[in-house]
């Protein structure tokens, strides 16, 4: 099996998405890989299922498995659609770094429960603002989480 399909089923990849590349870099111990989509790829909307033109794009990501106990101070909270039928990822990035942090199925507070629950008590006091959309789960697993919350919170 080819780099590419290999990382499109662990990655759990349906159409419109597939991967488009794979580079293994022994001496950094990393593998990079690109995820893409076809030009002119119709997206369902979230509320009511209609399919849609992509209207915007962020610049290119890169996700990380941490080590150590570093982790971003600024961090972002958000929901995505995965595929057709609204099923969603919820994604945890690092804003000043532009990284994601972690990916976790579904957008329960269950969800967001498993980043927190995998960072230090030092870790989570280092979190010093979350960017969030005003989604009850994700507000409540950060203020059962994260020291001082209440403050940290910023809708965006």
């Amino acid at each position: 099996m080819r780099d590419v399909e290999l990382y499109w089923q662990l990655l759990g990849l349906a159409p419109p998405w597939t991967v488009t590349r794979v580079e293994l870099n022994v001496k950094d111990q990393r593998v990079d890989v690109w995820a893409d989509h076809s030009p002119g790829s119709r997206w369902p909307c979230p509320e009511c299922g209609q399919e849609l033109a992509v209207y915007d794009h962020s610049q290119e990501r890169s996700w990380r498995q941490a080590k150590g106990e570093r982790v971003a101070a600024r961090i972002g909270v958000d929901e995505k659609a995965a595929a057709k039928g609204m099923k969603y990822m919820t994604l945890v990035y690092d804003i000043d770094r532009a990284m994601v942090e972690c990916i976790a199925d579904d957008r329960r507070q269950e969800s967001l429960d498993g980043f927190s629950l995998g960072l230090s008590d030092k870790q989570l006091r280092g979190i010093e603002a979350v960017a969030m959309d005003m989604w009850p789960a994700y507000i409540n697993s950060t203020l059962a989480h994260v020291p001082g919350a209440a403050d940290k919170i910023v809708f965006d």
